[in-house]
């Protein structure tokens, strides 16, 4: 009997440390449990966010720290890049239009014809390209085959523009540039759109002008977008793109159409005189085109190309209010 209750005794005791063994097993596994739940939701170094955006074709691009080295084929998507906090190590040589600060960025050729050689040595972390712009396009498709990250992006109008201003904040982290450069803008462009006069509607006539040529504009462009929002019937207008040659385009349907306003977009800087000559040898000289009451009355008018050709970006509630004053100033 004091055998067995010894048995039992040992038996006892080994229960009891097998018990106390995975009590202590069980603590330890809570206990680290824990710490790995506190370092999942620490912002540590070791543990960098996810930022995403979504481009102007849908597609996502995800970063685990805000890009550092971009390059951008296009100075009115720069500008917007900047805009959002954003530095630049690539772009194209049309970012003087703009008046850009580009730093120390590389010119990597022009909007129609980036140097893929330039851009690879660059290294860059996402590459901003316009998706309507055919050598753009092209340039793209080869950066994805290398592996490079690439953001399409197209800007028509102030909606555009607030999107690709969203996407771009998202990823530098800067949602207050996105309120300061973006719905501040919105807000100064809603205020003057909540003013056009009741019951109006007038016409207008948008011709896109070039030292060889000129093109009544019915969509797809800033301008239109704009008489839209201020309530102005494009007579050319259908709600989608159109561009078409004014010299293939009878007159006679601008004169039975007979538009309030007309208004001219001179395309770039630097051939305004030779623009301005070719309108008067082809246009203005025409007896049709002076029996106009808009021309007879003075309403044509040429609008400057910084808000009305160049993307205007932060300033595209000045371009609303410059529209606004020739359109219902008079009111």
């Amino acid at each position: 009997m004091k055998a067995l209750v010894g048995i039992n005794i040992v038996k006892e005791s080994g229960r009891k440390a097998t018990l106390f063994c995975r009590k202590a097993l069980a603590a330890v596994v809570l206990l680290m449990l824990a710490v790995a739940l506190l370092c999942a939701c620490s912002d540590g170094e070791d543990n960098p966010r996810r930022l995403t955006a979504i481009d102007a074709n849908g597609q996502s691009i995800g970063f685990d720290e805000p890009p550092e080295k971009v390059v951008v084929m296009q100075a009115s998507l720069a500008s917007v890049w900047l805009l959002a906090g954003g530095e630049l190590s690539g772009i194209t040589d049309d970012y003087d239009s703009y008046g850009l600060d580009v730093g120390d960025a590389e010119i990597i050729g022009t909007t129609k014809a980036p140097s893929i050689e330039r851009i690879i040595s660059l290294s860059p972390d996402l590459v901003v390209y316009s998706s309507k712009i055919s050598g753009q396009l092209a340039a793209a498709e080869t950066l994805n085959n290398a592996k490079i990250k690439t953001f399409a992006a197209h800007i028509d109008g102030f909606e555009d523009y607030l999107f690709t201003l969203k996407q771009f904040t998202a990823l530098t982290e800067r949602p207050d540039l996105y309120a300061e450069n973006g719905e501040k803008v919105r807000t100064g462009i809603d205020e003057k759109i909540a003013t056009v006069p009741e019951g109006t509607k007038p016409t207008a006539l948008f011709i896109r002008a070039y030292s060889s040529g000129m093109n009544i504009i019915g969509g797809g462009n800033i301008v239109c977008d704009m008489l839209d929002g201020l309530g102005v019937t494009n007579i050319a207008g259908s709600g989608g793109d159109s561009l078409v040659d004014l010299n293939e385009v009878s007159m006679e349907t601008v004169v039975q159409s007979n538009p309030r306003f007309i208004l001219i977009v001179y395309m770039g800087a630097s051939d305004n005189a030779k623009t301005a000559a070719y309108l008067q040898n082809h246009l203005y000289s025409q007896e049709v085109w002076q029996g106009l009451t808009a021309v007879k009355e003075g309403r044509v008018f040429v609008l400057p190309s910084e808000l009305f050709h160049y993307k205007p970006n932060e300033r595209w509630a000045e371009s609303y209010r410059y529209l606004y004053e020739i359109l219902y100033g008079e009111n």
